[in-house]
């Protein structure tokens, strides 16, 4: 039997959840056409509708033959080394086009940021109904627990669709090591809404010694507008999250030639 997946905004079932008390829901009416369909025959025209489809954060959906084709435009950003400090110690790196080798920065584990992944289910249905996503000004990221790198302002509207993946090399000085991975679309004032996040932990870590990671984040379907930023921040603590960094322990990010480090978003 054919199948379709539909992603929308939100955690486990908020974006369901009113259509399991029978009020109006589009993901529920494709349920029951695709039934329709497939069990009783009923010629309804769900067949011919693409297989994947993706909503956006302002509730247009997108389709998509396959989960190929929503990967599709990818543009890998070279994450470079966080600079132009200032008194606060607000050094920012830069996700660049060009190559960006050799260099490495520090932050203090263990430590929450301004960057969060909101409340369970609470954020999730925020940002499903209402388009309200947790959000962060930038600025007030504590470089000292987190590294934040930022792009160029986008020059149209564009759609940023799937999976990020992020690769980034750590060395940590804990054998006990989580990072979480925020991408958020920064306005003009510097305030960013989430976009995607990924927790990634290593139970075993290697204490001294570079080691690379690649992640996917979550999947996701959201409409940027001309003037806005991606930006990139990890640290090691998230409220939503149990963690295993300790306190006080620091963690290095690093890029070389042979292995940089690199983020990669599909962009329409």
């Amino acid at each position: 039997m054919p199948k379709m997946m539909m992603l929308s905004h939100g955690d486990h079932t908020t974006a369901e959840l009113l259509g399991a008390y029978g009020f109006p829901n589009e993901i529920y009416t494709a349920v029951n056409q695709w039934f329709d369909h497939y069990l009783k025959g009923v010629n309804n025209g769900i067949d011919s509708q693409q297989s994947v489809q993706l909503k956006s954060q302002t509730g247009t959906w997108s389709t998509f033959a396959d989960w190929s084709a929503v990967q599709q435009g990818a543009v890998t950003y070279n994450l470079t080394r966080p600079v132009s400090c200032g008194l606060l110690y607000q050094c920012t790196g830069s996700l660049a086009t060009g190559t960006a080798s050799g260099w490495q920065y520090g932050i203090t584990g263990g430590y929450l940021t301004a960057a969060t992944t909101g409340v369970a289910f609470v954020s999730g249905a925020l940002t499903g109904f209402l388009n309200l996503p947790p959000a962060v000004a930038l600025p007030l990221v504590n470089r000292w627990n987190a590294g934040v790198w930022v792009g160029q302002p986008a020059t149209q509207a564009q759609n940023l669709t799937g999976m990020p993946s992020l690769q980034v090399t750590v060395t940590p000085t804990s054998n006990q090591l989580t990072l979480v991975a925020y991408l958020y679309d920064v306005n003009a004032s510097g305030i960013g809404q989430l976009m995607t996040w990924k927790p990634y932990t290593i139970g075993n870590a290697m204490v001294g010694v570079p080691q690379t990671i690649a992640m996917n984040l979550e999947a996701t379907d959201w409409q940027i507008n001309p003037g806005d930023q991606l930006a990139l921040v990890i640290d090691t603590a998230d409220l939503r999250y149990a963690g295993v960094t300790p306190l006080n322990r620091d963690v290095t990010f690093s890029a070389s030639t042979a292995v940089p480090s690199t983020l990669t978003v599909s962009l329409h």
